[in-house]
């Protein structure tokens, strides 16, 4: 792509990724309204953790469409030039969920329901598995073992760059190991089964 793509870009990715997630809002606003127009405001506020879930759920289901969508199942060992299609699309999908974050993704993280959407986008959980980071991407190329835990702010990416070049590599979260917070695990980087790691440790090839 030309430079000047490197300019155009950050506003093509601010519409696309805000339309989405505007729809899933308008739909919840529409829906809260609804609501009280029905019966009274006192119900609508009530209701309002359920009608809250709702919309989480709506932005888990954008993030998985988009995902599917956009990028498709992504490959260990890919190569792309920065700036390249493949760049700019996992690029659009990763400011889509660290947008997903704050809205709703810090509530559900470390939970059953983050692991299943773990597994809806790509990523291999084992039973017993505890995700507490929401710093994780590119989630087909992640292996999770049973009883594995990773700590908030633990920062697992499976995509790196190098040499103006990004590659992606497998990670691999043995079972029963701990990723204190702050470590670090690129792509090829792989916990040892039952270890823990201390604090900004640093996992890779």
């Amino acid at each position: 792509l030309g430079s000047s793509w490197y300019y155009v870009w950050p506003l093509v990715v601010a519409f696309f990724m805000l339309v989405p997630i505007a729809i899933v809002f308008l739909a919840t606003l529409s829906l809260t309204v609804a609501i009280a127009n029905q019966s009274s405001l006192l119900t609508a506020a009530l209701l309002s953790p359920v009608i809250y879930l709702l919309c989480g759920f709506g932005l888990c289901l954008v993030l998985i469409l988009c995902k599917w969508i956009v990028i498709g199942e992504q490959k260990p060992h890919t190569i792309a030039k920065l700036w390249s299609s493949y760049y700019c699309r996992t690029n659009y999908v990763r400011l889509l969920q660290f947008f997903c974050i704050p809205l709703f993704l810090d509530f559900i993280a470390g939970s059953a329901l983050y692991n299943m959407l773990f597994r809806f986008l790509g990523a291999n959980i084992g039973k017993g598995a505890i995700i507490l980071s929401t710093d994780v991407t590119d989630h087909d190329l992640l292996r999770v073992g049973d009883g594995a835990v990773i700590e908030e702010r633990a920062i697992i990416h499976p995509m790196w760059y190098m040499d103006e070049r990004l590659k992606t590599d497998i990670v691999t979260i043995s079972g029963d190991s701990i990723l204190r917070e702050n470590c670090v695990v690129l792509g090829g980087g792989k916990a040892t089964e039952g270890r823990e790691y201390p604090c900004s440790a640093l996992i890779m090839t």
